[in-house]
């Protein structure tokens, strides 16, 4: 029997947490305005505003829709009850599982990647709401060109590095993948910076952390500080790879959270572009 815990999905835990625990009915970043207060109330408020502002993205004429990393299906069935024709698409089996509850006769779920989707249907526009930086900028951008109708649309809302910094390594540099959505034939229609109304956001989530993280690492820490050496030693020989996953949480999270870091290195923009014909 192995008792130590696999490599730590973080996107999983933030999934568990946010649905089980916030019980939220999104995972997508909120639409603030400055005078809202910050709880969990306005947050709810907040995400559905998100839906609603992406929305009035979407040109007119526009009747299919691909949702490339669908999350729980809130955009999807937002889209579906304006009447558009939606496919979702997800990797996460977790997230499966709950989309196959929404019943709309206008939407329907995938269990699996972008980069290993392919239909003979075509599509008006591809939506990425915070789903463009889990894959290669090559891959996905050559991947909507292929999806898409001629002249179709790709919107694409998302965290964006403003340099190629250290920091949030796990986001696309905007002016790369600018001139990669050029090199397939991607013209900019539309740009806009909402970094200010997501901000709340990662007020919210730091908040969270020291109310429910960090109280739970004083507890571990302090443990192994009033044990005796002895037992200090056993448990990092049989756990220390458990530990190091555990604690390595904060430093991702501070990353994540971090509202001032996020102001400094990065932007949250929204992009509609246009495949030339």
């Amino acid at each position: 029997m192995n008792n130590h815990l696999t490599a730590i999905n973080y996107s999983e835990l933030e999934l568990i947490f946010c649905l089980k625990i916030l019980k939220l009915n999104s995972l997508h970043y909120g639409y603030w305005k400055s005078r809202d207060e910050i709880n969990i109330n306005n947050l709810k408020k907040a995400q559905a505003k998100y839906v609603r502002y992406l929305m009035k993205f979407i040109p007119r004429g526009i009747k299919d829709i691909l949702d490339v990393g669908c999350g729980v299906g809130d955009n999807a069935t937002a889209l579906a009850k304006k009447g558009y024709r939606v496919i979702g698409l997800t990797p996460d089996k977790y997230q499966y599982k709950i989309l196959k509850g929404i019943n709309n006769g206008n939407v329907s779920f995938e269990l699996k990647k972008f980069e290993n989707f392919w239909t003979v249907k075509k599509f008006d526009c591809i939506l990425m709401s915070e789903s463009s930086n889990y894959f290669d900028m090559d891959i996905g951008l050559n991947k909507s060109k292929d999806l898409l109708k001629k002249n179709g649309y790709l919107l694409v809302a998302d965290t964006f590095r403003k340099t190629l910094s250290k920091e949030f390594t796990g986001t696309h540099v905007e002016s790369e993948w600018i001139r990669c959505a050029e090199k397939y034939g991607f013209k900019v229609i539309k740009q806009e910076d909402i970094t200010q109304n997501v901000l709340p956001t990662l007020v919210f989530g730091e908040n969270m952390y020291r109310e429910y993280l960090a109280p739970i690492e004083e507890i571990i820490d302090g443990y192994f500080k009033k044990s005796s050496l002895m037992r200090t030693k056993i448990i990092e020989f049989l756990f220390a790879k458990d530990v190091k996953r555990l604690f390595s949480l904060k430093d991702y999270l501070f990353e994540r959270l971090n509202s001032n870091l996020f102001s400094e290195k990065a932007r949250y923009l929204i992009y509609l572009l246009r495949q030339k014909g």
